[in-house]
């Protein structure tokens, strides 16, 4: 016999040993070389194949389905490599430079391609609904390896997609009409990416790819793209941005088949770790239930135009429900000025010693103080900057490719992006914080812009060792987060590894839709609670904290937080706000006897429920929301106003939101904010906002009579009020005042 058709009938026979070997095991997996052309992988869940030429994947196929949810990697290629002098170089110009092999050992596919890029690529499958891979590369050129596509844009027909998921904070789910408009949007994580997650949803099937963090955060492109030379294709972006001179290992990145976009966030959490970091409880301590319980206040001093001591009397003696007291602006010359050079505070306000005075009071009345900072971004005539020479100024600040500092401009005002790593940097900012954490003694500290800015490529060589350009400055952010975690840190939108050591996200691309920033998604998106599922848990999640379009004050955005499973915020303009602005309780309100209960859930699920209705739903908790603005909705013996939302604690003993009709009963005149909160001996009920109405509530089984008071926010009694029971509810009259007092709430108890 030939030796050649020997060699194959040996590896043929050999392959089907192999199949025969693993499915008599109790291992799922199979590998399968049996094909001329393909390497197959496949479980009970899914089938993915390989070409033997060149390695790219060729399909992902969901068991069960007759059409691959990916016809592979486009351009043929499973990997590509971008290089300084603009060259490319893919897996596919390795056809007669590649090889495989199966490692039975560690149950993996070696792939390996020689050339002036040396690369190897491992498959590890598993056998539940994932693989995942891993490059390594050898640079043999003269340039350095600026970016790596790995897996290079896997693709999925276009028509099939009934939608797509981009971590756009919280969550971006890209309707079908987007890729029916071709467009094409990808972004860096970290930085306007919040994860490193996008997932996709075709009729064919459900994928998702994520990285994996190995000892260094390895920034990368990820989004999608609508092919320009197939219009019937559509990709997945994933590119990596690295400066390897020499050699360099990608993350791991995983490949989750068959699984809705929960299932493959609950998988990210998992293969991440998150799940692992410190629950909020563990961070926060004795401070956990007020921060639970706290709607947060931005009080912009510069606005409200008060000193601290004028502050104590004026604006937080009328606090009606204790919440996070959020002040802006008391640093020198005001806001977006003399950073990073917060205290001593100016002299328009007080000093440091009233800045103290004024926390203790606010704290002693139960609310929290956190402050506005940004330790991120210098103010190019801050009293530190002016001090510095100009190679202090370099060594200190991030590094364009030129050595200069590298400057950012928010309107009139121009600072520089500090380099996180070096040591007068970090001594700065301790010295900062530990005047406001000790001096002060503020509950925690609000950063600016570390959450929320596009990861720079810094050039500045003072760095560790094992960093470069690529990874440098969000490592230093990760650092300075760990080194500070005891002052219970908060950040500009939030990016999610952050989640370990900080409390507090406050942003969303929401605010980034209505500025006109996200042209290319806004059109296409309906927000989805990625984040919420991913590290409700361990952070807490706020609106921007500083921008008016955010604040709880209108239906929508009540609507859109409690949906997305975001805490309440609002602003204190002046004595007089709450008085004039009864969003303020409303916020406090809610949060405070509803929200509290379930601030720190994951979101497990988010679901449409027909009629423009979707259900957000927690471990003891569901929120109704109705995106019909024009219709109301029949929710259980309630009616949801158009446009509204509600919720409902799973043990019946909240609920809340904005109706047209309770307990079977219409409402008088308009929308009314209602909150139930039951407990074995009381029903508190509260209408913050709302005209006066009828109102009927269910009264527990084995109440035959009930009597009902009213009540101040602050518990305080101003009367009672006359009630009517038939059968087993009781109807009354809410009114916002009773004998000439404001009502917090009305609270029924049985009598006798």
């Amino acid at each position: 016999m030939h030796t050649a058709l020997k060699n194959r009938i040996l590896l043929y026979c050999f392959s089907l040993v192999l199949i025969i070997l693993m499915t008599g095991c109790e291992s799922k997996m199979v590998f399968d070389q049996s094909d001329e052309h393909v390497v197959k992988l496949q479980n009970d869940y899914f089938e993915i194949a390989f070409s033997k030429a060149r390695g790219e994947i060729i399909s992902i196929k969901e068991q069960g389905q007759e059409e691959a949810v990916s016809a592979g990697n486009r351009e043929g290629a499973l990997w590509k490599a971008f290089l300084s002098d603009g060259r490319t170089i893919s897996s596919s110009d390795y056809e007669h430079h590649f090889n495989y092999h199966w490692e039975d050992k560690g149950k993996r596919l070696v792939l390996e391609y020689e050339g002036e890029l040396a690369v190897k690529v491992t498959i590890e499958p598993t056998e539940e609904k994932a693989i995942y891979m891993q490059a390594s590369v050898d640079n043999r050129t003269d340039r350095v390896l600026q970016r790596f596509s790995l897996p290079h844009e896997l693709s999925i027909a276009a028509e099939s997609i009934e939608d797509g998921l981009v971590p756009l904070m919280p969550g971006a789910l890209l309707s079908r009409g987007y890729f029916d408009a071709r467009q094409t949007f990808s972004a860096l994580y970290p930085g306007v990416m919040s994860a490193d997650y996008v997932g996709v949803r075709a009729a064919v099937g459900r994928l998702s790819v994520y990285g994996i963090k190995g000892d260094v955060l390895q920034p990368v492109q990820i989004g999608f793209r609508l092919s320009p030379t197939d219009p019937t294709q559509a990709s997945f972006i994933r590119e990596f941005r690295t400066e390897a001179k020499t050699t360099w290992t990608s993350p791991k990145v995983a490949i989750r088949i068959g699984e809705d976009y929960p299932e493959a966030i609950t998988g990210y959490r998992i293969d991440n770790g998150f799940d692992k970091f410190d629950s909020l409880q563990e961070k926060l301590g004795s401070k956990y239930q007020a921060y639970m319980e706290s709607a947060m206040y931005k009080l912009d001093l510069e606005r409200v135009g008060l000193t601290f001591e004028e502050l104590m009397p004026q604006v937080i003696d009328r606090i009606d429900i204790p919440g996070m007291v959020h002040p802006v602006a008391f640093q020198q010359r005001g806001h977006d000025q003399n950073y990073p050079d917060f205290v001593p505070t100016d002299e328009r306000w007080g000093t440091n010693e009233s800045f103290k005075a004024f926390t203790a009071y606010a704290q002693q009345r139960g609310n929290l103080v956190a402050p506005y900072t940004n330790f991120s971004w210098w103010d190019v005539d801050s009293r530190y900057v002016n001090d510095l020479t100009a190679d202090e100024l370099r060594a200190m600040m991030v590094s364009g490719d030129d050595g200069q500092p590298v400057i950012e401009q928010y309107g009139p005002h121009r600072g520089y992006v500090v380099n996180p790593h070096h040591e007068q940097v970090k001594r700065i900012i301790a010295e900062q914080h530990d005047v406001l954490m000790k001096e002060i003694g503020l509950d925690g500290i609000f950063e600016d812009q570390w959450g929320a800015r596009t990861a720079p490529l810094d050039w500045n060589p003072n760095r560790p060792e094992n960093l470069d350009a690529s990874t440098a400055y969000f490592e230093g952010v990760l650092e300075h987060a760990r080194t500070h975690k005891e002052h219970h840190l908060m950040t500009e939108v939030g990016i999610d590894i952050l989640a370990e050591h900080e409390v507090g996200f406050m942003g969303t691309n929401y605010l980034w839709d209505m500025s006109g920033f996200r042209k290319e998604t806004a059109p296409y998106t309906q927000y989805y609670p990625l984040m919420g599922i991913l590290a409700r848990d361990k952070v807490l999640m706020y609106q921007h904290d500083l921008a008016a379009e955010t604040w709880t004050d209108d239906k929508e955005m009540f609507r859109w937080n409690l949906a997305q499973g975001y805490l309440l915020s609002g602003e204190i303009t002046g004595p007089s706000s709450f008085e004039i602005n009864p969003w303020l309780n409303l916020i406090g309100t809610f949060q405070k006897y509803a929200l509290s209960r379930y601030a720190d859930e994951l979101v497990s699920s988010f679901e449409p429920a027909g009629d423009g209705l979707t259900k957000t739903d927690f471990d003891t908790f569901e929120v109704m929301a109705n995106w019909n603005e024009k219709a109301a909705a029949q929710w259980g013996s309630n009616v949801i106003s158009p446009g509204g939302a509600a919720i409902l604690a799973k043990d019946g003993s909240v609920t809340g939101g904005v109706f047209d009709s309770y307990n079977g009963k219409s409402l008088d005149a308009k929308e009314h904010y209602i909150l139930e909160v039951r407990s074995e001996d009381s029903i508190k009920v509260f209408q913050p906002v709302g005209w006066a109405t009828n109102l009927t509530i269910s009264l527990p089984s084995a109440w035959k009579d009930a009597h009902i008071s009213a009540y101040t926010y602050a518990d305080s009694y101003i009367g009672e009020v006359e009630g009517k029971v038939e059968g087993s509810t009781i109807t009354f009259k809410y009114k916002s005042l009773h004998n000439q007092s404001s009502v917090g709430y009305y609270q029924i108890t049985k009598k006798g």
